[in-house]
């Protein structure tokens, strides 16, 4: 025998000789997991029609940009100067409109 041992086979139940070992796997028995490969990666077809379907946007336009991600002191600091501004700017129509007024009063008594 040669220092092989009987092993009782799965199939026969008969104590047979050990298959001998393959580095290759069977492919009847081992099942596969691995897809096949890819033979396309990328194509441009129908893409254009889709894109102008509905036409094509501009995109729209910001006005006003976000001051997320901005130094907070910074953003505090413009908050409390914009509303200085109108403060300021509410004043001056205020003194405006009274000197128009004192203006035309000035008129109708001379």
């Amino acid at each position: 025998m040669g220092g092989r041992l009987l092993v009782p086979c799965a199939v026969c139940r008969v104590p047979c000789a050990p298959a001998p070992t393959s580095s290759v796997p069977d492919p009847l028995t081992t099942p596969t997991t691995a897809a096949m490969a890819k033979s396309k990666n990328h194509t441009a077809h129908n893409q254009n029609y889709k894109a102008h379907k509905n036409g094509l946007k501009k995109p729209k336009l910001r006005l006003v940009r976000s001051l997320k991600g901005r130094d907070p002191k910074l953003v505090r600091n413009m908050r409390f100067a914009k509303k200085g501004s109108i403060r300021a700017a509410r004043k001056e129509a205020a003194r405006q409109a009274y000197l128009a007024r004192a203006g035309s009063k000035k008129t109708e008594s001379k």
